[in-house]
């Protein structure tokens, strides 16, 4: 029900789904979302994130020993949505010649219920880009951000929302 809502929501403020050519599994779907990539070794997630929740800011720090030490590959998906800077945010984030600097300044900077990066207001392109990332975000069941999808050996897809201890990241991980 919260998919239709959201769908019909999207419809009204003239937005379609992005086009695909062939029919893709929801995994596959993902790559299509703008992402800011961390890490190079080891199995891949796709994190929802919205640039001034604190919960995804603790996810972030848990994340990064398992990035530094080679076990995950993070794809950070940025949705604005919980606050009104959210959207810029996550638009500065996107729109920054490096997006990974930007996404960890946002990160280091972190205070309270926000992160550290300044909004800016986003281009058209960036706009479309963050209305896709919130439409996947949308189709996930995830009752909030952060959103953690994975893919498990046997193929089928998880999703974890909230921030994990360490220790349930680790379990997760070695299960991928």
């Amino acid at each position: 029900m919260r998919r239709v809502l959201f769908a019909i929501m999207l419809l009204a403020i003239g937005w379609s789904a992005p086009l695909m050519a062939a029919p893709m599994s929801f995994w596959e779907t993902l790559a299509q979302a703008r992402w800011v990539q961390e890490g190079r070794q080891g199995p891949l997630i796709y994190v929802f994130m919205d640039p001034n929740c604190p919960y995804c800011h603790v996810l972030y720090n848990r994340l990064q020993p398992f990035i530094r030490k080679g076990q995950v590959v993070v794809r950070f998906i940025p949705v604005g949505m919980l606050t009104p800077s959210s959207a810029g945010k996550a638009a500065a984030i996107l729109e920054s010649p490096d997006p990974q600097k930007a996404l960890a300044k946002n990160e280091k900077g972190f205070h309270g219920d926000r992160g550290a990066i300044a909004p800016v207001t986003p281009t058209p392109a960036t706009e479309k880009m963050l209305r896709h990332n919130l439409y996947y975000f949308s189709v996930t069941d995830a009752t909030g951000v952060p959103a953690t999808m994975y893919k498990k050996r046997s193929g089928q897809v998880g999703v974890i929302t909230g921030a994990p201890s360490h220790d349930n990241l680790a379990k997760i991980l070695q299960g991928l």
